[in-house]
């Protein structure tokens, strides 16, 4: 097939034998990078990449982690999830109080690909502001919550330095906090 007459210039990367040996090349390893592939064709990565989104048309997708589950996971899982729609039916599943405590750091946040300060020279602004501080041990709090379908608990603040094992979350928490509410919440459900 050749490329049809119209006024310009003609092609000369994107022909019709660059597009069909590029298609192939993905057909046989689609996890190729358009870098590499664009070297060993001899034709730049921007052209490549219209080549692969236009006359191709198809788009770059990245891969994602997921977790290695064995048959015995995956059966597990099947079972909690047909016990969690028998719940759904029967809408037990309002009863229930999920909760969850998180360890809350007071320092800035650093991402150094994507935090930026915008200035006419480097040596304009002071040398702290371009640095980040980190704290050996920041100050920090841990906080306790839970929620319901229908309500929530107060939030728990754990005091400084004391480590939650069964006998705190059960006097501190679920004594203290948990009991009382759900008595005022629940009133004569379970």
């Amino acid at each position: 097939m050749t490329d049809r007459r119209r006024p310009g210039r003609p092609r000369t990367v994107r022909t019709f034998s660059k597009i069909s040996r590029v298609s192939q090349r993905i057909r046989r390893n689609p996890s190729r990078s358009i870098r590499i592939m664009a070297k060993e064709i001899q034709i730049s990565r921007e052209s490549k990449r219209r080549i692969v989104r236009s006359d191709v048309q198809m788009k770059v997708y990245k891969l994602n982690k997921s977790q290695l589950l064995s048959e015995q996971n995956k059966n597990k899982r099947l079972q909690k999830c047909k016990e969690l729609v028998s719940r759904f039916t029967n809408h037990t599943h309002r009863d229930i109080l999920f909760s969850d405590e998180k360890l809350i750091t007071v320092e800035q946040v650093l991402n150094s690909k994507n935090d930026r300060i915008l200035a006419t020279a480097k040596n304009t602004l002071p040398k702290s502001t371009f640095q980040v501080s980190r704290a050996k041990m920041p100050a920090s709090v841990m906080v306790w919550g839970g929620i319901t379908f229908d309500g929530r608990t107060p939030l728990v603040f754990i005091p400084q330095g004391l480590k939650i094992n069964q006998t705190v979350y059960r006097d501190l928490i679920l004594k203290k906090v948990v009991e009382p509410w759900a008595k005022k919440h629940y009133q004569n459900r379970n």
